[in-house]
């Protein structure tokens, strides 16, 4: 991995750690992150108080059965976000299984350009 991609991941969990306070006064719950191991690739699920579910990534495709059964294990059944880093691989790859499979109420990627065509059909299954 990347020194740039993990300084990007690192920002993004910061920013989220303002939207969704790690202290939620009168909560019962906790923020969960779970770094999923899903092989080559990387896929983290962020479980909110509010119990909202936030996916970043999702590996490579020939591993999301790993990453489908991660979720399924963890009683998910919706995706209230889906974050894409960035067009690579094993940052994108199993995203289709997840759409598929789980309700995935919103996408957010950084749009940049890129020549695959897995990117680009991933992109209009999302529309």
């Amino acid at each position: 991995m990347s020194t740039k991609s993990v300084a990007v991941r690192a920002g993004f969990l910061f920013l989220l750690s303002f939207f969704f306070p790690v202290f939620a006064w009168g909560q019962k719950k906790d923020l969960e992150i779970h770094f999923i191991n899903i092989g080559h690739g990387d896929s983290f699920l962020i479980k909110t108080p509010e119990g909202k579910n936030i996916m970043i990534d999702a590996g490579l495709f020939f591993m999301s059965y790993k990453l489908k059964g991660y979720l399924k294990a963890q009683g998910v059944k919706t995706i209230d976000l889906l974050v894409i880093t960035h067009p690579d691989p094993d940052h994108y790859g199993g995203a289709k299984s997840v759409i598929k499979n789980f309700k995935v109420k919103e996408f957010a990627d950084p749009g940049i350009p890129t020549s695959s065509a897995w990117y680009r059909s991933l992109l209009r299954l999302v529309k």
